[in-house]
């Protein structure tokens, strides 16, 4: 049980334990994310999220990347036309149009994260 294999059309697709494999469909317009046992489907564009066993990271995938983002903190993606910022922050995933402002806490509550058009934190 350390290794799983998944049979897609006509590819058989190993996939370690713990690893995250993706397969773009036939249009490319949506992906199937094989991660241990589970297929997870993510249309283009759209950011789907797993926790790992201990809870204590998350796998963001978004189109056909997995980003892993350990609990607590703040990943930043551009989206495709780069006219909006993706904020992976722990288990929820938020759009920010270029140029607004996003306020977000981190669990301990007590600093903030303010995220301004995806610079750093000010």
């Amino acid at each position: 049980m350390n290794n799983f294999i998944f049979l897609v059309n006509a590819e058989a697709v190993w996939a370690p334990r713990g690893t995250v494999a993706c397969l773009a469909d036939k249009n490319m317009n949506n992906f199937i994310f094989l991660v241990n046992a589970e297929a997870v489907w993510a249309p283009r564009g759209t950011v789907a999220c797993l926790k790992d066993k201990n809870m204590n990271n998350f796998i963001f995938l978004v189109n056909a990347e997995a980003v892993w983002a350990p609990r607590g903190t703040v990943a930043c993606l551009k989206d495709k036309n780069m006219n909006n910022f993706i904020f992976l922050v722990n288990a929820e995933a938020l759009w920010a149009p270029r140029g607004t402002v996003v306020c977000l806490k981190v669990i301990s509550m007590d600093n903030f994260h303010t995220l301004q058009m995806a610079t750093s934190p000010i």
